[in-house]
């Protein structure tokens, strides 16, 4: 986007890091663990059990432990509001940010010089 510069495009990412610090709450948590335990559950129950299939395999392959698909829902569970607000403060602070700006055509000039 020729219109939008960096600065107004890093500044909205601030805001919304910056925001997220007071925001979470217990009710939102809740729902969260609702969606992503209802997305399990369809991915474990649909495509003819590919879903299920997959998930035994991940765990069987990278883990050693296939069962482990038993225990999601638990693991799921144990993400508290501390937890979130922990990580939070300290995966999304500032100096762990990486900027990549890509310009396409000062690529394309530079590779016909």
């Amino acid at each position: 986007d020729n219109d939008t510069s960096k600065e107004d495009v890093l500044g909205a990412i601030k805001e919304v890091m910056d925001g997220l610090e007071g925001v979470v709450t217990q009710e939102m948590l809740d729902k969260a663990l609702i969606k992503i335990r209802s997305e399990l559950y369809d991915n474990i129950g649909g495509t003819f059990g590919l879903g299920r299939a997959d998930l035994l395999c991940s765990f069987a392959l990278f883990d050693d432990d296939p069962e482990r698909i038993n225990s999601l829902e638990a693991e799921f569970r144990k993400i508290d509001l501390e937890t979130v607000k922990r990580t939070i403060s300290e995966y999304l602070r500032p100096t762990n940010r990486t900027v990549l700006v890509v310009n396409p055509l000062l690529a394309a000039n530079e590779k016909t010089q």
